[in-house]
């Protein structure tokens, strides 16, 4: 989506907003701050203040039903961390207390409908491993939710010729 460097002075924020089909989930690092119905004639703005109906004229959308997702601004972060996702998730979800500051924070964890009852386990021990981290390193985790979405049966070979790419180094 726009290139990123593992450099830790280099951080922004980052505002998101995900335009997507209407029976589908989005994801991302920050709380979700409202999510609508599309209409053709509403002012969205994408990317770099494109206008939204416009670029779905041009990509013969216009007719097609989609929502708008918005989610709350990022602190500061490096460029890397910035995480999204969409598709026909389900969930699960509990809850931890920092022991730092006292804050409840929610867990979930996403997944397919057909492996979403595998699931319920990790995010068990997220939820146990979350506080051993902030008690080791006297630091609160820093966003308001911990979201974890879990790539089911991806086989990277489907995507990548790996002998090729070897053969070419």
């Amino acid at each position: 989506m726009f290139p990123c460097w593992d450099e830790p002075a280099l951080k922004a924020t980052f505002s998101v907003t995900m335009v997507s089909q209407p029976e589908t989930v989005n994801v991302s690092n920050m709380p979700m701050i409202s999510e609508r119905a599309y209409a053709p004639g509403d002012n969205v703005t994408v990317g770099a203040g494109e206008d939204l109906a416009k670029l779905l004229h041009v990509l013969e959308f216009d007719n097609f039903p989609f929502k708008v997702t918005t989610f709350d601004k990022t602190p500061k972060m490096s460029l890397y961390l910035l995480a999204w996702g969409n598709g026909e998730f389900k969930s699960h979800e509990t809850f931890y207390t920092s022991k730092i500051s006292g804050k409840k924070r929610s867990l979930k964890i996403y997944g397919t409908p057909d492996a979403i009852g595998k699931l319920e386990f990790a995010m068990n021990i997220g939820a146990q491993a979350l506080p051993l981290y902030e008690a080791k390193f006297d630091i609160e985790y820093a966003l308001p939710k911990l979201d974890t979405l879990v790539v089911d049966n991806y086989d990277s070979s489907e995507h990548i010729d790996c002998r090729a790419l070897q053969k070419s180094l």
